[in-house]
């Protein structure tokens, strides 16, 4: 979590969560658990009071997400453009496997570009 704070500073919010289930692949019950979860959020939603102009004007805003397993360890990371009140794209995901306690095997990474393209959208909203 020191170093996500070093690069990307305070998060606006900071959630924690007790015990989360989710689906895995790791055991023949297909169910995961952690005893804690943290959510780092790096920006806001427009207030309510734009939600009219969101949908009639197609506003686009970032949004960054980065998620931590119960070790402290980043786990997810969503970056998504919304346009109005919709994401219409998803510019980057990474997700560490939750069957490695080791943290070090990446599950799944997605770009909606080549990566190239998505780092220049993303330092472009952020």
């Amino acid at each position: 979590m020191g170093q996500v704070r070093s690069l990307l500073g305070e998060p606006i919010e900071q959630h924690m969560d007790g015990r989360i289930d989710f689906m895995c692949s790791c055991n023949r019950e297909k169910v995961c658990s952690e005893r804690s979860s943290t959510t780092f959020i790096y920006t806001r939603k427009p207030s309510t009071r734009w939600f009219i102009a969101l949908i009639h004007l197609d506003i686009t805003y970032p949004m960054l997400w980065v998620h931590f397993n119960e070790r402290g360890r980043m786990k997810e990371v969503f970056v998504k453009e919304y346009v109005g009140i919709e994401a219409r794209r998803v510019l980057h995901i990474a997700k560490l496997s939750p069957c490695d306690p080791s943290d070090r095997t990446v599950e799944r990474v997605e770009w909606a570009a080549a990566p190239a393209v998505a780092l220049e959208q993303l330092k472009r909203h952020f």
